[in-house]
């Protein structure tokens, strides 16, 4: 991975930063890592300005793989298709059920709820008289919400199974820097305490999409101070 770890002797802890080559880095994916777990990490490429200083260092060193096509997104998943991954390991996402919007009017049929995400505009596989946004997915009820632009927006995110990095639990609010999705913007927040392994976001102005069940990455001066999984959404455009 794009990161770096370095052991901090003051604090007895080892601390989690993001790679220099921004447009690589994935320190987003280790946020949940433990102490334990971090100690044992290496990773060489967090102070590697690019790829193409990486191949050539592989084609000094003779590594055969040097040339070899870069992977992208889900590498692991054969044929790379996601939504076949997904649809596989949970059938009833494939079930096709209703768009409704937020007063629970029917408007349509969708294809299941594996196919779209929160902020979706296009490719919702349907025709409407006017242009919708996905605003929130009801798997209880295999529903999908739409509505307009504006109902995307949220002023706060209640996060859950928080994992802190340089340390082990929020005291006090902070002010923070913070990502709703791998390559998202880094968003300007205030980060609150709350009861066992939780926190409260709240955004410094109503942002775009943040959606459950992703993680919320918080990040200062570049280290990562650690994240959770997104719970609940408190929607609102204005403050």
């Amino acid at each position: 991975h794009y990161a770096s770890v370095e052991f901090d002797e003051e604090l007895c802890r080892h601390r989690l930063y993001c790679a220099k080559a921004e447009n690589k880095d994935q320190s987003y994916l280790l946020n949940s890592l433990s102490q334990g777990q971090l100690s044992h990490l290496l990773l060489p490429l967090g102070d590697v300005l690019s790829k193409e200083q990486v191949r050539e260092t592989a084609l000094e060193t003779g590594i055969y793989s040097a040339g070899k096509r870069e992977s992208k997104d889900i590498c692991f998943v054969p044929g790379k298709r996601y939504i076949d991954f997904v649809e596989a390991s949970f059938p009833n996402a494939a079930i096709p059920g209703e768009f409704v919007d937020s007063y629970g009017n029917v408007l349509g049929t969708h294809k299941g709820i594996s196919r779209y995400t929160i902020g979706q505009r296009k490719g919702l596989g349907h025709t409407f008289d006017r242009r919708y946004y996905v605003v929130s997915i009801d798997s209880r009820r295999n529903r999908v919400v739409l509505g307009d632009d504006s109902e995307t927006y949220a002023s706060e995110i209640h996060v859950g199974k928080v994992n802190f990095i340089p340390f082990d639990e929020l005291l006090l609010p902070i002010k923070a820097k913070v990502r709703v999705c791998q390559w998202g913007w880094f968003l300007q927040a205030s980060i609150f305490p709350a009861k066992g392994k939780e926190a409260r976001v709240v955004f410094d102005k109503p942002e775009t999409a943040p959606a459950p069940g992703q993680w919320a990455v918080f990040y200062r001066d570049g280290e990562v101070l650690g994240g959770g999984i997104i719970k609940n959404v408190i929607r609102g455009a204005d403050q």
